[in-house]
């Protein structure tokens, strides 16, 4: 989504991946191939302790963001803490918009806010199920 969002005119894009092989292999090369490494900001790190980070200190990831995708590894992650993390993160504002990536089991975590943003969409392509929060 980042690199989709930056073909479209986002200044800038963060990109939050655990795993330092996918970073190597994968993202840092599309990125580099796609001309977009000096718009890009590249964080090898859970994306619960980047949340928890930029409670203390926003300004490392730039300030708030306009649009967030979380998409991480459904089982891997609790959604209680990931959506625990994103109430009243320095890194929302009150027209940032939110898309959160789960599976069918994950369901009974996903929440209908975040803030002032309401749950405007829940949807499913495939296995995958989008909740998509925004303001009202």
């Amino acid at each position: 989504m980042g690199l989709e969002g930056l073909s479209r005119g986002c200044e800038e894009a963060h990109f939050i991946e655990m795993d330092p092989w996918i970073v190597k292999k994968c993202l840092q090369p599309n990125i580099t191939s796609t001309g977009f490494a000096p718009r890009s900001v590249v964080h090898t790190t859970k994306c619960e302790d980047f949340l928890a980070r930029a409670k203390t200190s926003p300004a490392f990831a730039g300030g708030a963001f306009d649009f967030v995708s979380v998409t991480p590894p459904y089982l891997l992650v609790s959604y209680p803490e990931l959506y625990d993390l994103l109430e009243g993160s320095p890194l929302l504002h009150e027209r940032s918009i939110v898309i959160v990536e789960y599976s069918r089991q994950n369901r009974p975590d996903i929440r209908d806010r975040i803030n002032n943003l309401r749950l405007v969409k829940d949807r499913k392509y495939g296995r995958t199920l989008l909740a998509v929060y925004a303001p009202v």
